[in-house]
């Protein structure tokens, strides 16, 4: 979702486009071993929409960040259904069709990358942590959100969790947040909010946006 939200942006900046639609989406459960309790218990399926347009000076995307490292693409992948290795009949033998996760590493890098993107983020956008009301943070799990709160100081008053209640909805989950967060008016005129993700690839970004 910040990706897209990102890339909207630009557009809308460089007078490409007015409007841009931006659509993030997860259907993961066809995906999922629902026999293997290690992966299939943590995911939900969600998608988030933003409408990208011109707003005036202070509000919208303040700044950003983003970056990939291939080295680790394996660590969240479904083997079995590419060019590589095509959906067969052994590859549905050995589960090859479902998604694959190294947890442990998964975890570490995660909370490594999403604080250093955070804070590039903020040093860009010229602000402190303080000065941002909500942080919502890719609803991953638990541990990793209460690690981020730990290791960037931030209590967990400033975090909105909703994974709760519609779990890891991949690329959706930072768009859901911020939605469930403008319903319930938890963001007001002239708050600043950081978005923050991390998935698959491996590959994360985040983005201060004002209000």
């Amino acid at each position: 979702m910040i990706h897209g939200l990102i890339t909207a942006g630009g557009m809308v900046s460089s007078g490409m486009a007015d409007y841009v639609l931006v659509i993030s989406s997860e259907m993961l459960s066809r995906h999922l071993d629902w026999t293997d309790r290690s992966v299939c218990i943590l995911f939900g399926e969600g998608a988030s929409a933003a409408v990208v347009g011109l707003v005036p000076e202070g509000e919208g995307i303040l700044s950003f960040d983003m970056g990939t490292d291939g080295r680790f693409w394996n660590s969240i992948h479904i083997p079995a259904g590419g060019v590589v290795q095509p959906v067969s009949e052994e590859a549905i033998r050995n589960k090859d069709i479902y998604m694959k996760m190294e947890g442990k590493k998964v975890f570490a890098w995660s909370v490594r990358r999403m604080k250093e993107t955070a804070d590039i983020s903020l040093r860009r956008a010229g602000l402190d942590k303080k000065d941002i009301s909500l942080f919502l943070f890719h609803q991953a799990n638990l541990r990793i959100i209460q690690c981020l709160s730990e290791k960037m100081g931030i209590p967990m008053d400033k975090i909105p969790i909703e994974l709760d209640r519609f779990g890891n909805t991949g690329p959706a989950s930072v768009g859901i947040a911020l939605d469930e967060a403008l319903r319930k008016g938890h963001i007001r005129k002239g708050d600043k909010v950081l978005l923050d993700a991390f998935g698959a690839g491996f590959i994360w970004s985040s983005a201060v946006i004002g209000f």
